[in-house]
């Protein structure tokens, strides 16, 4: 009998892995380095070395896995194929369904002064309290980080790239119609509502986001599905196409749409229950709850400001907060040190422990400088469009050791506001409370003391599950393995079950060290404050 296997392709920012999953563990996996982003315009980089488009070179990433499944000693019978993606992404396509070009592109990095003026333009035009009616319904605030603001500022370029664009699409719904030799594949609920499109009550575009843009986008705007829910994904993909012979293993298997990264890397470390945070930190860094939600609210979530709220699929949603930086952070203060060798990094790493133990009997912060960690702008809590890094409290005392602490510091403490809001939000909304913050990511991974930091800030225990390594593409896994057993049994469970945590590296908070952190957090909120006008 053959070995049933899901696929799972992990489009990133910086990397593409496509991994085969046997009962959610990895049996086969490929990785392509990558840079797909513009980390100011925003803009995708569809075209990339030579004549290879990052689209080829996802197909590429498939085709050393399937290579790899190919010589396995078993018979390997791929039944389904599913995509998590970096959230939002938007690309061009003419009438013919050919890609316009990087102009004609946008995603969540755009950090561009002609979108951040649209974002002024946009509350402007609003006023406080239609932004706030925005925002609660499609989860997403008026930011240079969403669709709004970046197709506006598009529209008004009078660039020749407008008048080509027919319709836009997903990165993962452009690579399902090259497959299935199509140019109608929808995009999921997913990538929609991280565009702050959606109304996640009821997974329809939203009418006053749509009252925003031209006519001209709204007509070009892509068709909605949920990622499981578009029936000519069943039939794999299409002879028509030259994938036909080149992928003989995908030959009758499902395809799925994309799904949005952050959430499945909640679902991939095991956090699909209300009780579990999910924390990740990698280039960026987020903090993230998956809570049972179907279609058809009656009213949107009140959920606490500063945080967003998007669709998964038509049973949950996911509530959080997402910085842009994290552990490009601390790559940024490593290259500021000239920390170049890993022994060199290590060695401040152990001076930064020495300095967080002395920390139990100080219960102040001297020494170590405050910092806001906007390298990249702010995202949660304040989706402030201008923001910037800062720091103070720097003397001839401080060493690399206290600069590198107050990185690590800086970013556990936006974390942790993400947590507090998300811990309040479920408790208005009667849910479980935190119990745990699972935590991913290699920078969390490989960090012993960043995850001790994290524990003693929120005071919540601090888990690592080691068994959930590479957890977004994990994630996709599971969710498909759910529609699978969905479509072949009716009466299958509605909502994603909690997974058991099992080979775990736990930290707990430390009591003595409450004071500490209640201070230098009260510092942080403080020179925020102080400096927020400056942002203006």
């Amino acid at each position: 009998m053959a070995v049933e296997v899901i696929i799972a392709i992990d489009i990133g920012s910086s990397s593409i892995r496509c991994s085969a999953y046997r009962e959610l563990n990895i049996i086969a996996s490929s990785f392509n380095t990558t840079s797909s982003v513009n980390t100011v315009s925003g803009m995708i980089n569809i075209q990339s070395t030579g004549a290879k488009t990052l689209l080829d070179l996802v197909e590429e990433c498939l085709d050393e896995t399937l290579e790899k499944l190919e010589y396995m000693d078993e018979t390997v019978q791929v039944v389904s194929v599913g995509f998590a993606c970096f959230v939002m992404n938007l690309i061009g396509t003419d009438k013919n369904g050919n890609i316009i070009g990087s102009e004609a592109t946008m995603s969540y990095a755009c950090g561009s002064d002609e979108v951040a003026n649209e974002v002024d333009a946009l509350k402007r035009e609003l006023g406080e309290e239609k932004a706030l009616e925005l925002y609660k319904r499609t989860g997403a605030p008026l930011h240079s980080a969403y669709a709004i603001a970046q197709l506006r500022a598009f529209y008004k370029s009078n660039s020749d790239s407008v008048s080509k664009v027919s319709q836009w699409k997903s990165i993962c719904s452009l690579l399902l119609d090259r497959w299935t030799a199509r140019d109608d594949t929808p995009i999921s609920y997913s990538e929609a509502s991280w565009c702050g499109l959606l109304n996640y009550g009821t997974c329809d575009y939203d009418d006053l986001a749509l009252d925003l843009l031209p006519d001209a986008c709204t007509n070009a705007l892509p068709k909605l599905a949920d990622f499981d829910e578009v029936p000519f994904l069943n039939e794999g993909i299409s002879q028509r196409t030259s994938y036909w012979e080149r992928w003989p293993l995908l030959r009758g298997s499902r395809l799925f749409l994309g799904l949005g990264d952050g959430a499945c890397a909640n679902i991939g470390s095991k956090c699909s229950v209300p009780n579990r945070i999910a924390c990740t930190v990698g280039t960026s860094a987020a903090a993230r709850v998956c809570l049972p939600c179907p279609i058809g609210l009656s009213e949107s979530l009140n959920f606490e400001a500063g945080l967003f709220c998007y669709r998964i699929d038509r049973s949950h949603i996911l509530l959080g907060g997402a910085l842009n930086d994290g552990g490009n952070a601390v790559e940024w203060i490593r290259q500021l040190l000239n920390l170049q060798t890993d022994e060199s990094f290590d060695e401040c790493l152990k001076a930064v422990s020495l300095l967080t133990e002395s920390d139990c009997n100080k219960g102040s912060s001297i020494g170590t400088p405050t910092l806001i960690p906007f390298l990249s702008g702010e995202r949660s809590t304040g989706f402030r469009t201008r923001a910037t890094g800062a720091m103070i409290d720097l003397t001839h005392a401080t060493t690399p050791a206290h600069m590198l602490k107050s990185v690590l510091e800086g970013v556990t403490l936006r974390l942790n506001a993400i947590v507090a809001r998300i811990c309040q939000t479920s408790k208005s909304l009667h849910q479980s409370t935190a119990s745990i913050l699972v935590v991913s990511g290699k920078a969390l991974e490989v960090n012993d003391i960043w995850r001790q930091m994290l524990a003693n800030c929120s005071g919540i225990k601090v888990v690592f599950d080691k068994a959930t390594q590479e957890g977004t593409s994990r994630g996709v896994a599971v969710l498909i393995t759910r529609a699978i057993q969905q479509s072949r049994d009716r009466d299958a469970r509605l909502y994603l079950p909690g997974e058991t945590i099992s080979n775990a590296l736990i930290e707990e908070p430390v009591d003595a060290l409450r004071g500490y952190w209640k201070h230098i957090s009260n510092r942080q909120e403080k020179l925020l404050y102080a400096i927020s006008d400056m942002y203006d």
